[in-house]
């Protein structure tokens, strides 16, 4: 589909066996109860999305390749999208996608992933599952922005982390809000700035000679009859003999 296209109550099927079953590279607004349905027997993908859709199912299943393949800069509004394979990944996402209304994407594999994920992906229901490889996985530095993600696996990790995540806007995983990475690093770099502050005073200190007022405490501490006495409060370390 190259050009902008409406279907209304048609549903359309493509097959390969190498290739792409249906390529999506354009506007495509589907009214009504319209499926497109591309398959892969070999090492193809069911559906390529590069383009925008609006309305409808997208249902893509391959063998060993990929489900369904969004790159580029998409924009799905309430769209179901299904990407299913044997051994490849059921949905791998490398470009920009924007979710809105209602859109769900839901990936499954038997080996391989569920979701694969190098992008970034705004809004929406991402789900990723699979029998024995990562229920989600990403791949390069990606970014979740107010998108409710589920990630499983029968015996492989729920989560498989190869790239740099970066979540926002109230993400979730598998119900669990995520904590704001802008917000996160912020917190990290004060929390480095007050102990870069806490070791400059304490080399300004020592090398004005302060020392802070010793109060030290003995404390005995008896194992299988043998006993330890730790002396605690002194500027330096505590003193154990």
């Amino acid at each position: 589909m190259s050009g902008d296209s409406t279907l209304t109550d048609v549903t359309v099927n493509g097959n390969t066996t190498s290739g792409t079953g249906v390529d999506v590279n354009a506007n495509l607004t589907n009214q009504g109860s319209t499926t497109v349905n591309g398959n892969a027997t070999g090492t193809g993908s069911g559906v390529d999305l590069v383009g925008n859709v609006a309305g409808g199912t997208v249902n893509g299943n391959a063998t060993d390749g990929t489900g369904v393949n969004v790159s580029g800069n998409s924009t799905l509004t309430d769209v179901t999208v299904n990407g299913n394979t044997t051994s490849g990944t059921g949905v791998d996402i490398s470009g920009n996608l924007t979710n809105k209304d209602n859109t769900t994407i839901t990936g499954n594999s038997g080996s391989g992933a569920g979701v694969g994920l190098n992008g970034t992906v705004t809004g929406g229901s991402l789900a990723g599952n699979s029998v024995s490889g990562p229920g989600l996985h990403v791949t390069g530095n990606s970014t979740l922005n107010g998108v409710d993600v589920t990630a499983s696996s029968q015996s492989g990790p729920g989560t498989q982390m190869d790239g740099m995540l970066s979540v926002s806007g109230g993400t979730t995983l598998n119900g669990e809000e995520q904590k704001d990475s802008a917000e996160l690093r912020r917190q990290v770099y004060e929390r480095q700035q007050q102990l870069s502050r806490s070791d400059t005073v304490r080399d300004a200190y020592r090398t004005s000679g302060y020392r802070v007022e010793e109060k030290p405490v003995s404390v005995e501490i008896c194992t299988d009859g043998e006993c330890r006495a730790l002396e605690t409060g002194y500027a330096d370390a505590p003193k154990a003999r």
